[in-house]
């Protein structure tokens, strides 16, 4: 693929999919994941997750958006390879450290490897469709207007500030 082609094809319109969610992910057919992770469904989740969004941050593995596409049929074979038979592991996140200003500790950025990103969407895609009462997260508005009604009912409230929570949960997986 040339490189006028390669961005041609990070440019492309997502190809139609008629409804919101794929009926290959709907939790009605069963959970498949030959439907899961079929072609059509990997290539919308390359479209929706990493070229509509412009991700073009590489992981671990420093591939970047542009070289995924350029080996797309490939990637999609591996995706369906280890997924088939259980053999997919996710790769370690990319840390990326943000200053924060001085005298402060810098951020901690970590970025998954764009096929992680791919099989990530798809179950997630999954999960809200099985779980959509559980998944469902209300608008931030909807939650302002509710606290502001609750606000007359109580005569005391905390301001709560949560410093450094995420670095301080141990990340190693417990074996």
């Amino acid at each position: 693929m040339t490189s006028s082609e390669n961005s041609s094809a990070l440019n492309a319109p997502l190809p139609s999919s008629g409804a919101a969610s794929s009926p290959a992910i709907s939790p009605d057919n069963g959970f498949d994941m030959k439907n899961l992770f079929s072609p059509e469904n990997i290539l919308k989740a390359v479209y929706t997750k990493i070229v509509s969004r412009n991700k073009n941050t590489p992981g671990l593995d420093f591939v970047s958006s542009r070289a995924f596409i350029a080996s797309l049929k490939n990637e999609i074979a591996v995706i369906q390879r280890k997924t088939a038979n259980n053999t997919f592991l996710f790769t370690s996140y990319h840390l990326n450290l943000v200053s924060k200003g001085p005298d402060k500790l810098p951020r901690k950025i970590c970025i998954p490897t764009i096929r992680d990103r791919v099989v990530i969407a798809l179950i997630s895609a999954y999960l809200k469709e099985a779980f959509p009462k559980e998944t469902r997260r209300p608008l931030a508005n909807v939650v302002v207007n509710r606290v502001l009604k609750q606000r007359n009912s109580y005569q005391r409230f905390f301001k709560l500030d949560i410093k450094t929570f995420f670095a301080t949960i141990d990340h190693e997986p417990s074996r």
